[in-house]
């Protein structure tokens, strides 16, 4: 599986809604009150024999978006994306977003996916 299927697969099940990028708001699909978005920042090549690429590292930004208490969400989240084979899994800063109301926090994490 790829590691995006993965890694929206382990967000998905934190019972969260989940978007690819951005969420898309329209009059039939308002933003959710809590809500994650990802996306890929950097995929390289690593792990290299023979002079072929062995592995792929990606690192993924995943940002938390909430108008409720979403302290217990995040550590959720670290775990599922270690459950899920993600490493160097950080947490940054908090920000309030006044004009939207929500808090947001930013997630990195990486996987390795190795090459067939």
């Amino acid at each position: 599986m790829e590691a995006d299927k993965i890694l929206d697969a382990a967000l998905k099940a934190l019972g969260v809604p989940v978007a690819r990028a951005f969420w898309k708001v329209t009059e039939k699909k308002p933003a959710p009150r809590t809500y994650f978005t990802y996306q890929l920042i950097l995929a390289a090549g690593t792990l290299h024999a023979d002079d072929d690429n062995e592995a792929t590292e990606s690192t993924w930004a995943i940002d938390l978006y909430s108008k409720d208490d979403y302290t217990a969400l995040v550590k959720a989240a670290v775990q599922a994306l270690k459950a899920a084979d993600f490493y160097g899994v950080t947490v940054e800063a908090e920000q309030y977003e006044r004009d939207t109301e929500y808090y947001h926090i930013s997630f990195e994490a990486k996987y390795l996916t190795m090459e067939a």
